[in-house]
């Protein structure tokens, strides 16, 4: 994985191109991450699906750690039945 700054995007596009043949590339902004490039050709619509995928995992295990530090993991069967009931009838 190699890093560029978001500045090299115009200024050495030939650069950035010939990267990504071999890497992939995470573009930087003030030294901190802001957007991944990967290679895709032929395999473009799996690596999105993928990419899709990932994205809702990190996002559930987000809510999962808030849970955790909050305590609102220490609930019983019946309130998780009752939340579930509720949600599904629209209350």
């Amino acid at each position: 994985m190699k890093f560029m700054p978001k500045k090299h995007l115009k200024s050495d596009s030939k650069k950035l191109w010939k990267a990504l043949e071999d890497d992939e590339i995470v573009i930087t902004s003030d030294g901190k991450p802001q957007a991944i490039m990967i290679k895709a050709e032929e395999n473009f619509e799996q690596i999105m699906k993928l990419l899709s995928q990932l994205k809702a995992e990190v996002a559930l295990e987000e809510l999962r750690m808030e849970s955790i530090q909050k305590k609102k993991n220490q609930i019983s069967e019946e309130e998780i039945e009752k939340e579930i009931t509720d949600q599904r009838s629209g209350d």
